[in-house]
């Protein structure tokens, strides 16, 4: 790399503090700063790079053309804007050298300027000009529009020809007519340039390949593969769409690659998304989309199987919850499964796909999901997996001619297995012959621990963590039967599924103590729950309702359920805001019954009460018992009643007799 580059870098810490203070865009109270490359390139003029890749700290919030003003103060350079917040005219940039386009270029040009600039209209006047990409993408909004997230790659390359055809964009990323080259992702290989231990070798190696318009993929796969340094962070991309299909709108968003890093969540890489793509949300509660602006496509025409009414939207700008219907809402998938939390608590690996969808019946059951997702009513058809399918649309050997059509059967909400499968085929991918050594072991592994006594280290008997676990399972499982599963399909899954299986501890063994001093004047030793009596008290999952009265027959109400499984849970932190408005700070089962209503293990019994007195059926019981442990209310019921007589409402010795059942068997 050129010492005037690197020195470059070393500079701009200190021109962002004076070029980037007054940005208006940019929350003063904010101190987040994010790392991104830019580089400047005029490769089809044969000049190579005018500004080699550079890594810039900005503040969070900052816009693509706010780094890019930072990267040429720093380098002196002077420009002026386009109307549509670009890059008009640099000065000072051009080399003073004749162009030398490559082969491609078949334009003839005029002459340059001879000022040293380099803008809109040179050489070919009317098809030239800068245009930036966005990890590899073209943008689809202005530079000055543009906000960027952590560990983005920005690359300003000058057209001369078909405005951006000669930077292989087609004309559905803007560019008049057919690219002139099929390009290559090389946005890893640039941030990889900047980890600590690349020899200066490898780093001159890789900027030939970034430079050079028509290196292969495999060719930029071999110069990163030399360029990685042990412990580099890895970043890596996961496949995003928004779909609004039950309303008859199609794609919000097709497909799209996004840039993840390790521990972003879902809701990090959908916001960097919206972001990047100008479009302003806002969240649940619950760490889900709530409402996104700017999306709305006017009329719905819903599919045959909508049987609701719907009403009209509230502003015709917008699409988020309870619009249309009472049952509306934005829901999303991760590789074809619902998952069990919140879209700001699941973690992302390499090659997810996330499908946000909006809902209008049964809450989810207009996306064929049933009510052991989560929906309110069976599924209203049969949903197939199209998980390869999206993945296969950014494979560089995909079929281009295939690609609407398989785009088609995605948004198609009854589209068959075997549609999909067609899709699929019609993309004319390589055989995958993937690598399943690692994903057969994390299966069996997971498979195992699911009849066994474990735990999640950090929080007992967490009901999200089991559904976490099952979810990465269930993945799992599909990629591993499927033949046609890609190798980062393969190692996406394993790794969610090892990193699950990572967080299990076994279950210390429960030995109630032999003898104990009963102090209950209501439980002798000839009663049938005594055992259970003496296991909660012993193991303080339960105390008496008197210093000496147990109690045994007594209602178990839902104030008692809650602190009893929260104690078995390990005292777990409690949120500041609870959800039942008759909560009082303070009583002795409140925090328990905030963690419950935070965690869906209990619902709000009337409105939005807590009902702390409110006595339990065994059904009710049976459910919150359920939603505690992670599974489903038919699994069960029946396991944690074998053996007793039930009556209208459960008694405090049966829910001693329940926890035993729970715990211990």
């Amino acid at each position: 790399m050129k010492k005037t580059a690197r020195l470059l870098a070393l500079l701009l810490t200190l021109v962002m503090a004076i070029g980037l203070m007054a940005t208006p865009a940019i929350a003063e109270e904010d101190t987040t700063e994010y790392t991104v490359f830019i580089s400047i390139e005029g490769f089809n003029l044969g000049h190579g790079f005018y500004v080699e890749p550079t890594a810039i700290s900005i503040p969070a919030g900052s816009t693509a053309m706010d780094a890019t003003r930072v990267l040429l103060e720093g380098a002196g350079l002077e420009y002026s804007p386009t109307p549509w917040g670009g890059i008009g005219r640099i000065y000072g940039i051009h080399p003073g050298v004749a162009p030398n386009p490559p082969s491609y270029i078949t334009i003839e040009m005029e002459d340059g300027p001879a000022d040293g600039s380099l803008g809109s209209d040179d050489y070919t006047p009317g098809f030239s000009g800068w245009m930036f990409s966005i990890n590899h993408y073209s943008a689809p909004v202005g530079a000055d529009d543009l906000v960027l997230s952590d560990g983005d790659v920005i690359r300003w390359q000058f057209t001369v020809e078909g405005w951006g055809a000669d930077l292989g964009l087609g004309e559905d990323r803007g560019a008049f007519g057919e690219p002139l080259y099929n390009r290559a992702d090389k946005t890893a290989l640039i941030r990889a340039l900047f980890a600590d231990g690349v020899s200066g070798e490898a780093i001159e190696a890789a900027l030939a390949i970034i430079i050079d318009p028509l290196a292969t993929q495999e060719e930029v796969t071999s110069a990163l593969t030399t360029l990685q340094a042990p412990g580099t962070a890895r970043f890596f991309t996961v496949f995003i769409s928004i779909e609004g299909f039950n309303l008859g709108h199609g794609f919000y968003f097709a497909p799209v690659e996004v840039l993840a890093w390790p521990g972003a969540t879902v809701m990090d890489v959908t916001s960097r998304m919206l972001q990047q793509a100008a479009y302003e949300y806002s969240l649940t509660p619950w760490g889900g989309l709530d409402r996104i602006y700017g999306i709305q496509w006017g009329d719905v025409n819903p599919p045959a199987y909508i049987t609701l009414e719907l009403e009209p939207s509230a502003d015709g700008r917008s699409v988020g919850t309870l619009d249309y219907t009472a049952y509306s809402g934005w829901m999303y998938t991760i590789n074809h499964f619902m998952a069990p939390v919140g879209a700001d608590s699941l973690v992302v690996f390499d090659g997810d796909v996330i499908r946000w969808q909006f809902t209008v019946e049964g809450f989810g059951a207009d996306l064929g999901l049933g009510p052991d997702w989560g929906a309110f009513a069976p599924g209203l058809y049969e949903h197939a997996d199209k998980t390869e399918l999206i993945r296969g649309l950014f494979a560089n050997e995909a079929n281009p001619d295939a690609v609407q059509d398989a785009l088609s059967v995605i948004i198609n909400p009854l589209a068959t297995t075997e549609e999909v499968a067609a899709a699929f085929a019609a993309l004319e991918l390589p055989a995958a012959d993937a690598d399943k050594t690692s994903l057969s072991a994390a299966i069996n592994d997971a498979s195992a621990r699911q009849r066994e006594n474990y735990v999640p280290e950090d929080a007992m008997w967490d009901p999200a963590f089991w559904g976490i676990l099952q979810t990465a399972l269930n993945a799992a499982q599909v990629v591993y039967n499927n033949p046609y599963a890609t190798q980062l399909a393969v190692d996406g899954a394993a790794e969610r599924l090892w990193a699950a299986i990572g967080e299990l501890s076994p279950l210390p063994p429960v030995e109630p103590v032999e003898t104990w001093e009963n102090p209950f004047v209501d439980v002798s030793q000839n009663d049938w729950f005594y055992e259970y009596v003496q296991l909660v008290f012993t193991n303080e999952l339960m105390t008496g309702i008197t210093p000496y009265r147990f109690a045994p027959e007594a209602n178990l109400t839902r104030a008692m359920a809650a602190t009893l499984l929260w104690r078995l849970a390990g005292y777990p932190d409690t949120p500041d805001i609870t959800q039942f408005d008759d909560l009082v700070p303070g009583r002795w089962y409140s925090n328990a019954a905030a963690w419950a209503g935070a965690n869906n293990i209990m619902d709000a019994y009337a409105g939005d009460s807590f009902a702390a007195g409110q006595s339990l059926t065994p059904d009710e019981f049976a459910t919150i018992i359920a939603r505690f442990i992670g599974l489903a209310y038919e699994d069960v019921a029946e396991f944690i009643y074998a053996g007793i007589e039930l009556s209208d409402t459960v008694t405090r010795a049966e829910a001693a007799f329940v926890i035993k059942r729970v715990w211990v068997d």
